[in-house]
């Protein structure tokens, strides 16, 4: 529940901290126990194509982004874990086209990235006729992308192992904008990298 509520805190293009803190998603976030921090909004340099290269204040990746997206952390106090946050970079258009990019750091050191259990946790699967996975290499960490598509979702995604994390990049929208959200895909994915 948590992360399809972080979605939609970026509901506009051009924002300001105050607005943001308005934004009835936030205060779920709140009541979830999450602490949001926002590092800024409308972040990113422009990259003299029109998109963004932004670099997550909080985590250790960067993404190229077609917008100024927000900066932020959600920070948590758990008993099990103590301290915990995840980092993200996110942006929703008008259109409710969602780019996003999450990182999760592993709470135990001991603990490494497995794409095959990550994969099965987010219940996708090559047998599964609504996913199309795509797996290959990228900096040599494992990673894998797929199409995630029903009758009121379409999305394109890569979930990244690193060596204390897992980052995972998503543009998902309204079928309706399915060409756009194709198009748009291979840019703002492959433009995710650990820092």
């Amino acid at each position: 529940m948590l992360f399809m509520v972080i979605y939609f805190i970026a509901s506009q293009v051009q924002l300001d901290l105050a607005t943001l803190e308005q934004n009835p998603a936030m205060q779920k976030i709140r009541e979830s126990g999450a602490n949001p921090i926002i590092h800024q909004v409308n972040a990113g340099q422009p990259d003299g194509s029109g998109w963004f290269i932004t670099i997550s204040t909080g985590g250790s990746f960067q993404a190229t982004f077609p917008f100024s997206p927000v900066d932020m952390s959600l920070e948590f106090d758990s008993f099990e874990t103590g301290p915990y946050a995840i980092h993200m970079v996110t942006i929703k258009s008008s259109e409710l086209i969602e780019f996003v990019v999450m990182e999760m750091p592993f709470v135990d050191p001991e603990i490494k990235c497995d794409i095959q259990g990550l994969l099965a946790q987010q219940k996708v699967s090559a047998e599964n006729p609504k996913y199309q996975l795509q797996f290959g290499k990228y900096d040599n960490q494992k990673d894998a992308t797929f199409l995630q598509k029903n009758w009121s979702h379409y999305a394109r995604m890569r979930s990244m192992c690193t060596e204390n994390s897992t980052i995972l990049a998503t543009i998902q929208g309204p079928p309706k904008y399915s060409d756009f959200i194709d198009r748009a895909a291979p840019k703002f994915l492959q433009s995710v990298k650990p820092k």
